[in-house]
């Protein structure tokens, strides 16, 4: 096996270990802790990919807002209110995600908008 495909494999069963455990703090969380809990797995998961942010957003029933309902952010990393309506700010982002049902990774800000 190469180096590459080695460190891939390791990496996919860290993941996989990670998500596992956090599945398993979820499942056990009391009602009055399921936001920390959400945050905290959010940091984890954060962390795992060396990531500025990770969020988890909200969609209002009507489908034409959608919000940051729980985060974790880097230090020095500036926060997103809940209070904005990211459809409205990144209609491409909600075009994919929302109406199309089709995920992306964007991996650089240079790279977050269309050509």
């Amino acid at each position: 096996m190469q180096e590459h495909d080695h460190n891939l494999c390791e990496s996919r069963l860290e993941f996989e270990s990670l998500i596992t455990d956090l599945s398993a703090r979820l499942i056990k969380a009391q009602m009055d802790e399921v936001d920390g809990e959400i945050e905290r797995s959010l940091t984890r998961v954060r962390e795992f990919f060396q990531a500025d942010r990770c969020a988890l957003l909200g969609l209002r029933d009507d489908r034409k807002f959608v919000w940051v309902s729980h985060a974790s952010y880097g230090e020095g990393i500036s926060r997103v209110s809940g209070d904005l309506n990211l459809a409205e700010l990144f209609p491409w982002s909600y075009e994919q995600l929302v109406i199309r049902g089709v995920g992306f990774n964007i991996s650089s800000m240079d790279r977050a908008l269309p050509a």
